[in-house]
C-alpha cells in the first residue's frame, strides 16, 4: 500500500499548492487519485460460483482470498469457485476458513499469479472517508465513496461497520478501503426497507465485515493450511442479507 500512500501525499500537497481551479492542476490532482483508486482496485476479485458473481480481496501474494460465506456458497460451499484478477488471470479456488453467521469466508487459489497482500487499517473512525471497490451487478471495479457512518454496529450478534458508500449486489465480499488503501472491511448487505411489508425504502445503510475480523479467520486459514467448510448454519446468511 506504500503505492496509494505516496499518490495520496502527492494529491493532497498538488492541491495546497496549486490554484484548485485551474484545469491543468485538476488534471494532476485527479491523475494521482485514479492511480490510488486502481491500485486498490488491482487488490479485488471477481468470483463466480453456483451461477452467481461476487468479488472478493486479495490478502497475500500466496493466493488468499478474503470474501462473504453467501458469496461461495448456496445452501453449502460452492463445487466450485472461480477467480478472476483486474489483470485477467483465472484460477480456482478452495474455501480454508469461514463462518456463515459472520457471512466471511478466506478462500484460496492454488499458483497464484499476481496476487499481492493488503494492509489491515489500525483504526477506523466515526467520519472517516471510505471507498467500496467491487463488481455491482457485473459492473467490474466500480469504485464508490462514502464515510464510515459507525465503526461498530452489532447485527444478529455480529458485528460490522456501518456505511454509507453505496453497496450493490455484485459488491458483496469487495473492498472497503481507507484514503491510503488500506483494508477497513468487506461490503456484506445494506438495508433496503423500513418496514416488514416493504414499502418505506431506505438508502445508505450498508455494512461490512470489519477488517480485524477478516485478519483473524485469514490467521485460521494460514493455520490450517487444508481446505475446510464455513461453520455455522447456512440459513444464518438468510436471516442476515437484506440485499447482497
Amino acid at each position: 500500500m506504500e503505492e496509494c500512500k505516496r499518490l495520496y501525499q502527492e494529491e493532497r500537497q498538488l492541491a495546497e499548492m496549486r490554484d484548485a481551479a485551474s484545469p491543468d492542476a485538476l488534471a494532476e490532482i485527479y491523475s494521482r487519485r485514479q492511480q490510488r483508486l486502481e491500485s486498490m482496485a488491482n487488490r479485488v476479485v471477481t468470483i463466480e460460483a453456483c451461477g452467481s458473481m461476487g468479488s472478493g480481496v486479495m490478502l497475500d501474494s500466496a493466493g488468499h482470498i478474503a470474501t462473504n460465506a453467501h458469496v461461495i456458497s448456496n445452501g453449502g460451499v460452492c463445487s466450485q469457485i472461480y477467480v478472476t484478477t483486474a489483470a485477467g488471470w483465472t484460477g480456482t479456488a478452495q474455501v480454508m476458513a469461514g463462518e456463515y453467521e459472520q457471512d466471511l469466508a478466506i478462500i484460496k487459489v492454488e499458483s497464484a499469479q499476481g496476487f499481492w497482500g493488503v494492509d489491515l487499517a489500525p483504526n477506523i473512525y466515526l467520519g472517516q472517508d471510505v471507498y467500496a471497490v467491487g463488481h455491482p451487478l457485473g459492473r467490474q471495479h466500480t469504485v464508490t465513496a462514502g464515510i464510515i457512518s459507525y465503526p461498530r454496529r452489532v447485527v444478529n450478534n455480529r458485528p460490522y461497520v456501518q456505511t454509507d458508500a453505496s453497496i450493490n449486489p455484485g459488491n458483496s465480499g469487495g473492498g472497503l478501503f481507507d484514503e491510503i488503501g488500506r483494508l477497513v472491511g468487506l461490503p456484506t448487505f445494506k438495508e433496503v426497507w423500513a418496514d416488514n411489508n416493504r414499502t418505506i425504502p431506505v438508502a445508505n445503510i450498508g455494512f461490512a465485515v470489519p477488517g480485524d475480523v477478516v485478519a483473524q479467520f485469514y490467521r485460521q486459514a494460514t493455520q490450517r493450511n487444508v481446505a475446510h467448510q464455513c461453520s455455522g448454519n447456512p440459513q444464518a446468511i438468510k436471516e442476515t442479507i437484506y440485499i447482497n
